[in-house]
């Protein structure tokens, strides 16, 4: 996981050849050029003559949180659909291929209509027009020029070629020769104003699977989005920037062009050029071919303000993977002072190997293998999350884990940061200001990003100025006033008990028959839903590797030598594929002794196990007992 807000403020932007400025507190005032066309649009323009190349961002004000409600994931897939192309790029007669566009938007809506009647749906009818429809993409996709925005960029020396949507932004960025602007002002001009969402229905299949693979089977994926839609009741910011895969499905082709219309608005763009570019020649370029696109009314998001939490919020989330938790914080965004307090906090708490929460739960009590800190999840403009992420080292768990973290966030808001801590954050900012200048790109990011949040792109400059002003009472009141209980959510990632291979001993018998109806080896072949390996009682059975790797074996016991039988074996494997092994003892249920006597051995095995239960739930009450009490106190 990596430090998503941390990663934008350490990309603070300049150029290599500023290192001089910085010893005497670096300005880009006089170096960034800015314009303001007729229509709304921002332009930055930044000379940096090291290189014949320069980097090109492209940013729209929009993102997942404009979205209407039952529309999650338009702002995500209408990023898709401007790669495919225009009235010009991508086609090779239009309007022989509007005709057929039409034809297809019409039979997949009727698709979709028929669809949403769930259970009533008619699947002859849609069967028969999935026919239809497969028969019309076909057609239609003879006339199309695949992946012909990407191939003239490449062609031109394009790098970095890109797109992204996040909760509040949509970015196109590239980098290009410098002799190539106008290419790219043509480019991106007529995506704005005549984009053609050509293979929209099968793009949108792209995108539910898209999903399926980042959030529905990856465990991070859904633990992320599992805790931003706890920690959000209201509050856009809870909906996932793919969309919920119920919304996707039935995405209408005519909703995402209105909301296209609504948003990708000049005055609703920010554009940043840097580069070996002459700032007079780009902007007349950038009038040219953008100056004339009319500007829109932008709508209001649609979404509600979150209300104050008014207490924990805790969520569970089961996946076959190593548990995690994610802790989260609401806060302000920026640029609200207490927002800088928190770029403080993230460092102080998780940068580095000195840093609180690495050298006590990875280095000095080992229990944990990462935790990490982000400042300004899941956007930043509108009130936000501190969110911290932890993964136990087995075999500790997510409790302990969960329990140093708040030991030390105790500490931090009862006791002031010593001047060494807060000297090493101001110094490692600075660092990392530095380690950033060397790129167009890095740059071209930082301009457009902050110029279309906080509306002004020195909010770049200015972060280092309060950042020095923070002082150690700064860290405790902030700590104080939104690091506590009330204020939290927490999501934990647990980990499947699931066996990948249960490894067991028989009498050595063939045949059914040859078996004890009434043993654990019966009852588990009968309801296992996973492999099973046999071992013959008694016997020596070599252990021969296997293509197929187990993380998990589970060895069923029921007291007797012959049962344990199969510990070696399990051992053996375990110790080639490095898997856990669970070892799982079944005890005959009490009421069973009044249909036949419980044999000596059975009743002591009942007796150890039922006491060693009883001393372990009175360990776990009195722990999590002590932990009430520390966080009340």
């Amino acid at each position: 996981m990596s430090h998503m807000r941390r990663s934008a403020r350490a990309l603070i932007i300049a150029a290599y050849f500023f290192l001089p400025a910085i010893a005497s507190g670096l300005s880009l005032e006089g170096r960034v050029q800015e314009f303001d066309l007729k229509n709304g649009m921002k332009v930055l323009i930044l000379e940096r003559p090291v290189a014949p190349v320069a980097s090109f961002y492209l940013r729209f004000k929009v993102g997942a949180v404009d979205e209407p409600a039952g529309e999650t994931g338009t702002a995500h897939l209408l990023e898709h659909m401007l790669f495919k192309g225009t009235k010009t790029l991508g086609t090779r007669d239009y309007k022989k291929e509007m005709k057929l566009l039409e034809a297809i938007d019409e039979v997949a809506e009727q698709i979709d209509r028929e669809r949403m009647k769930g259970e009533k749906a008619d699947e002859a009818a849609i069967a028969a027009l999935r026919e239809r429809l497969t028969s019309l993409q076909e057609e239609h996709r003879k006339g199309v020029v695949k992946d012909e925005i990407s191939s003239l960029y490449e062609e031109n020396g394009a790098e970095g070629l890109n797109a992204s949507t996040g909760c509040d932004l949509t970015t196109y960025q590239v980098s290009l020769p410098a002799n190539r602007m106008e290419l790219w002002a043509r480019i991106e001009s007529d995506r704005m104003v005549n984009p053609v969402f050509r293979e929209f229905y099968s793009e949108r299949d792209v995108v539910r699977e898209e999903r399926r693979q980042r959030e529905e089977t990856d465990p991070e994926g859904m633990l992320m989005e599992n805790f931003f839609a706890a920690a959000y009741m209201a509050h856009s910011y809870g909906r996932p920037i793919i969309g919920w895969d119920a919304d996707v499905r039935f995405l209408n082709k005519r909703r995402v062009e209105r909301f296209f219309k609504q948003h990708y608005a000049p005055n609703n763009a920010v554009v940043a050029v840097v580069g070996a570019v002459d700032a007079k020649r780009a902007l007349k370029v950038i009038e040219d071919y953008f100056g004339g696109i009319p500007p829109q009314e932008i709508p209001a998001m649609p979404g509600s303000e979150e209300p104050p939490q008014a207490g924990e919020r805790r969520i569970t989330v089961e996946f076959d993977a190593y548990p995690q938790v994610m802790i989260g914080y609401h806060k302000p965004a920026m640029p609200h002072f207490d927002d800088y307090v928190f770029d403080v906090i993230d460092m102080i708490l998780s940068d580095g190997r000195t840093s609180r929460l690495y050298k006590s739960l990875v280095e000095e009590k080992k229990i944990a293998v990462r935790v990490s800190t982000a400042n300004g999840m899941p956007g930043s403009r509108y009130p936000n999350l501190f969110t911290i992420f932890v993964t136990p080292r087995s075999p500790h768990t997510c409790a302990e884990a969960e329990e140093e973290i708040y030991r030390q966030l105790a500490i931090l808001c009862d006791q002031p940061a010593t001047p060494r801590e807060l000297a090493k954050v101001k110094n490692n900012l600075e660092a990392g200001f530095i380690r950033s200048l060397a790129s167009n790109a890095g740059l071209a990011a930082q301009l457009s990003y902050y110029q279309s949040l906080a509306g002004d792109w020195r909010y770049i400059e200015n972060h280092l100025q309060v950042i020095g002003r923070i002082t150690a009472e700064d860290v405790r009141r902030v700590a104080q006033s939104y690091l506590v209980e009330r204020n939290r959510t927490v999501a934990t990632l647990v980990k499947q008990e699931a066996a990948d291979l249960i490894v067991l001993s028989t009498h050595g018998r063939s045949g059914l028959s040859g078996w004890n109806l009434s043993s654990v080896v019966h009852k588990v072949l009968v309801r296992a839903r996973t492999s099973v390996l046999l071992v013959p009682a008694y016997e020596s059975l070599a252990v021969e590797p296997l293509d197929y790797r187990y993380r998990r074996l589970m060895v069923p016991l029921d007291g007797s030598k012959r049962a344990e039988c199969a510990i070696p074996v399990a051992t053996a494997l375990a110790a080639h594929h490095d898997a856990e092994v669970i070892l799982v003892h079944a005890v005959r249920r009490p009421e069973l002794a009044c249909r036949a006597p419980v044999s000596p051995g059975d009743q002591d095995l009942a007796d150890r196990l039922t006491e060693r239960n009883r001393v372990e739930a009175a360990m776990l009450y009195r722990k999590r007992r002590h932990q009430r009490d520390s966080r009340r106190s």
